[in-house]
């Protein structure tokens, strides 16, 4: 098996605002917010332990545990032809430049497993998107998985 740890946890809200202050009031502080389809979104952390907080689309908000593995096309094989695991979502690329896919578990949670996105060769051209703060500063910086032309 390819997990090496586990990366973060994805929670969705009705409330960002009334999230961001329950997390706050347990310790976490927030490092970084943007803003995704018109919804917000942000890191929080507390020590080693990291939460991505980001406002939900539905009425039913969901939350996610995500791993970080290494070779995840070996691993998405792996896991297609094992009758014990249920992949809901296949290995694709994201848009911030990882490639994940989603798993569920007989009782219905759902995993995600994502690879980190490839360091680029000396002089390979590729894109980094990220949002400005308001101080100039980039928030949420990101590679994505195309060249720059």
């Amino acid at each position: 098996m390819s997990i090496e740890e586990m990366t973060h946890l994805y929670i969705e809200t009705r409330s960002f605002e009334a999230a961001q202050a329950f997390w706050e009031g347990l310790g976490f502080r927030l490092v970084a917010d943007w803003r995704e389809d018109g919804r917000r979104a942000g890191r929080l952390e507390a020590g080693a332990t990291h939460i991505v907080l980001a406002e939900a689309e539905t009425e039913n908000p969901s939350v996610n545990i995500h791993f970080h593995i290494r070779d995840a096309s070996r691993l998405a094989r792996e896991l297609d032809a094992n009758p014990a695991i249920s992949v809901r979502a296949p290995l694709e690329p994201t848009h911030w430049g990882t490639r994940w896919m989603h798993v569920e578990d007989p009782d219905g949670h759902v995993f995600i497993l994502e690879e980190p996105a490839p360091t680029p060769e000396e002089g390979e051209a590729y894109t980094v998107v990220f949002d400005v703060g308001p101080g100039g500063e980039r928030l949420n910086e990101r590679r994505l998985d195309r060249p720059l032309y």
